[in-house]
């Protein structure tokens, strides 16, 4: 009789708290692409690298690392975006002058928005 009540608790209980750490990390996921563009940098893309990587069980990211020239210094570059139904990813090319929106995080510049430059 005891288990009757008891094993029903237990297993509401697990599926609300599994159902509240999920909202965490798809909000965490979500807020990935709104970051603060505090500053800019402008310079030439010499290399490109991009990947897909696993986030939180069925929610991935598309990270593009970038190395930059300006002004006689080589910089790093990071963008970090979820991939949702109505993702595109970016068409950056080597060689290309851009200016990229973003700020700066640890020992790399993180951006979400860019520009070409004419």
């Amino acid at each position: 009789m005891v288990t009757a009540i008891v094993i029903p608790v237990i297993i509401f209980i697990f599926y609300i708290r599994s159902k509240r750490e999920y909202k965490k990390y798809y909000d965490a996921w979500i807020a990935l692409a709104n970051i603060k563009e505090d500053s800019s940098i402008t310079g030439t893309v010499y290399r490109i690298s991009e990947e897909k990587q696993r986030f939180y069980y069925n929610q991935y990211v598309f990270v593009t690392d970038l190395n930059i020239t300006t002004n006689q210094k080589k910089l790093k570059l990071k963008r970090i975006v979820p991939i949702t139904k109505n993702f595109i990813p970016p068409t950056i090319q080597k060689g290309e002058e851009l200016t990229f929106y973003g700020t700066w995080e640890k020992d790399y510049f993180r951006f979400t928005n860019y520009e070409r430059k004419k």
